[in-house]
């Protein structure tokens, strides 16, 4: 990846950050996975993660990605990623006092594993093909051909980390009019065609499995994901000097450990409130809730973040920095 940060890219990050941590806050405060709300369950999920695995995408570098031997590379990710992870996932367990299984290492922090794996298979791939094109387009057909893929919903994401690398070559040749094309595109496929029922949390892609619906599902998932983000890319590169990009652009550094560790105030918020019988269920209270909720954890969570870094053994296991 990049070594100089992009700061309308880390206020991406932040603002994907943010609404993935409304929607876990809504879901603790109300104890339900899908609550209702004035604001659409399904509006946030349609975009939040494929406008983080885009940004990872745009500042991938194939160049130094071929420069690293492949086993320094991996590993490098494994540190980054997965050890997190995996002590998160641990601090997880004690938080809401359960026991992890063998699915949580794929499911709890399923981003982290399908970035992990996309990651690899990229740099796997780098080593066959030195060509661009042939490198995206055949690791794309493996990650879509091959059914272990499924696995962290890798299969979902890959497309959208090739298309942050594609997007990357062509932003700057976009004008005001793309974003535009872009927002159209999203607002009429949400109107249109958009439901909970082509989330990837109840739809997932399984080759093994194939049918009609769940092919539907995926293109309809891959395109309101691309035209949502781009309409966000492109506004946000447009403003990417503005005092507001510039000020919450620093919070990007911590995205990893928003994200672990937002899942664990909220796991542990979902249990207690279980316990003692209490929950939100008015949709205009819960969403005023989530978001005043989901504001405070990231300041708090930013604010450990930066002692935590101090010390490079625990910001490396803790952060992934």
């Amino acid at each position: 990846m990049g070594d100089k940060r992009i700061a309308y890219i880390d206020f991406i990050k932040v603002f994907a950050m943010f609404i993935v941590t409304i929607g876990h806050c809504a879901q603790s405060l109300s104890c339900q996975t899908f609550p209702e709300k004035v604001i659409p369950n399904d509006f946030f999920v349609s975009i939040h993660m494929p406008l983080f695995m885009i940004a990872s995408g745009f500042v991938l570098n194939f160049k130094k990605i071929r420069e690293i031997p492949i086993t320094d590379y991996i590993y490098g990710r494994f540190l980054r990623l997965i050890v997190p992870m995996l002590i998160w996932i641990l601090i997880y367990s004690v938080f809401t006092v359960s026991i992890p299984s063998i699915g949580d290492f794929f499911i709890r922090y399923w981003y982290l594993s399908a970035l992990f794996c996309s990651l690899v298979v990229f740099r796997l791939f780098s080593f066959l093909f030195k060509n661009d094109v042939a490198l995206i387009v055949s690791s794309l057909l493996f990650v879509i051909a091959v059914p272990v893929f499924k696995t962290s919903l890798t299969n979902f994401m890959f497309p959208f980390l090739i298309y942050g690398v594609l997007l990357r070559k062509f932003i700057n040749k976009m004008n005001v009019g793309y974003s535009v094309l872009f927002g159209s595109v999203f607002v009429l496929i949400y109107i249109f065609y958009w439901g909970l029922e082509h989330t990837v949390y109840l739809s997932p892609f399984d080759i093994s499995n194939i049918n009609k619906g769940m092919i539907i599902s995926f293109f309809i998932r891959l395109l309101i994901g691309i035209a949502g983000s781009t309409f966000i890319f492109l506004i946000a590169s447009h403003f990417d000097s503005h005092p507001i990009v510039q000020k919450f652009s620093k919070y990007g550094r911590y995205t990893l450990v928003f994200y672990t560790m937002t899942t664990v105030i909220n796991g542990f918020t979902l249990r207690f409130l279980s316990f003692i019988g209490f929950n939100v269920t008015n949709p205009l209270i819960l969403d005023i809730l989530s978001i005043i909720f989901a504001l405070l954890q990231m300041w708090i969570i930013y604010k450990f973040a930066k002692r935590v870094e101090k010390n490079k053994y625990i910001s490396k296991f803790l952060l992934g920095i």
